[in-house]
């Protein structure tokens, strides 16, 4: 009898052991269950993220009426680069100074040939679409600081480089990025922008790392940055990246 009952409290502890082993499989399957689905939500969410962008960039939200319908036709219209943000790449420490630097030039659009602006600008009226500003491949020429001037620029402390210097950009658009910024210099601050503006004597445009800039001639402007981004720059996640791009130092 007592050998039973010996068998039997043996039984009984197995049994309650494998429950607990049961118990804890149970607590741990409903964790790693929660933390799958948790997964899961993430997951679509990013998923509706990354659609909600690929329609936006589809749709070139941000950029003006003309500019987005040219962009939307460019598989029918001929010779359609696409906008100045697109073709470009700007490292984040230079998106707003680059940004200040072009301003509405951002969105002009870039074009092979003269014969596909003027079919662009054709389309545009045909179908009321608005304006835009085309830059033709064929003759849009390079500006540039002389040697000698750069290396006087490069002599001082706020000297950052030239705009063009600064970003990333495609060989076949070299003439566009340098006619738009191979003049435009970036400074550190407004007081250095001011002393390379002397020593050059007011003859390019000086833009800050923060914004502000001055002009040719010596007129100032600057002040408070609302928060944005370009369109199209790499950095917010919508834009194009070239499918090739040269990096051009300072």
């Amino acid at each position: 009898m007592d050998n039973m009952t010996k068998q039997l409290e043996e039984h009984v502890a197995y049994f309650r052991n494998q429950q607990n082993k049961l118990n804890a499989a149970k607590d741990t399957y409903q964790k790693q269950e929660t933390t799958l689905y948790k997964a899961y939500q993430f997951l679509q969410q990013a998923k509706s993220r990354k659609e909600l962008l690929e329609e936006m960039e589809d749709d070139y939200a941000g950029f003006f009426q003309g500019v987005k319908e040219v962009l939307k036709a460019k598989e029918t219209l001929r010779g359609i680069e696409g906008a100045v943000a697109e073709l470009i790449k700007v490292p984040k420490e230079y998106e707003t100074a680059i940004e200040t630097a072009l301003g509405g030039a951002m969105q002009h659009v870039v074009v092979e040939r003269e014969e596909h602006a003027r079919e662009a600008i054709s389309f545009l009226k045909k179908n009321r679409y608005g304006r835009a500003t085309f830059l033709p491949l064929s003759v849009i020429k390079a500006r540039e600081i002389s040697a000698n001037q750069l290396s006087m620029l490069k002599g001082h402390s706020a000297f950052v480089g030239t705009g063009s210097s600064l970003i990333q950009y495609d060989d076949r658009h070299a003439a566009i990025a340098e006619n738009l910024l191979g003049t435009v210099i970036i400074t550190t601050d407004l007081k250095g922008a001011n002393d390379l503006a002397k020593m050059m004597q007011h003859r390019f445009r000086f833009v800050t790392l923060e914004g502000d800039i001055v002009n040719p001639g010596g007129s100032m402007t600057g002040g408070a940055l609302k928060q944005k981004r370009p369109p199209a720059f790499k950095e917010n996640g919508i834009g194009r990246t070239p499918t090739k791009t040269c990096c051009h130092g300072s």
